[in-house]
């Protein structure tokens, strides 16, 4: 079961980008213990990159012009997290987002520019979680 402590040392980064599917809100979720990882990409059951793209149902949702809230599986407390406004916007008229969670460490401060090569690293080793949220 994820629990606040897990929420709380969870860091967050979204962006907005095309792609083969048209435009679509990513969400990245970083927890520094890969176990805790491992706890809320089950809770927001994401598959490997290896597999097809779950959808995960609406588990994202904008909170205001700058704020997004995530909601786990088995837990009673919604993750909030900083976002832009123009991605609640996008999100808020029903544009679908991509939730990930890498499973190896990222720090917490780490910059825009280190996401993207992040990205490609962990899902090479097997260490992303993905899922698609969203109203169909």
């Amino acid at each position: 079961m994820t629990s606040v402590p897990v929420i709380d040392a969870t860091a967050a980064w979204s962006w907005l980008d095309r792609t083969g599917f048209g435009p679509v809100a990513f969400l990245l979720l970083v927890h520094p213990d890969p176990a805790a990882g491992e706890l809320l990409a089950r809770a927001l059951r994401l598959a490997p990159p290896s597999r097809r793209l779950p959808d995960i149902g609406e588990r994202v949702t904008a909170a205001g012009p700058e704020h997004a809230v995530v909601r786990l599986d088995g837990c009673e407390h919604l993750m909030r997290v900083a976002v832009g406004e123009r991605w609640a916007a996008f999100v808020r008229a029903g544009g679908p987002t991509a939730v990930l969670v890498g499973l190896a460490p990222l720090a917490r401060v780490a910059p825009a520019e280190a996401v993207e090569p992040y990205l490609a690293r962990t899902a090479m080793a097997g260490r992303l979680r993905l899922g698609l949220s969203g109203r169909r």
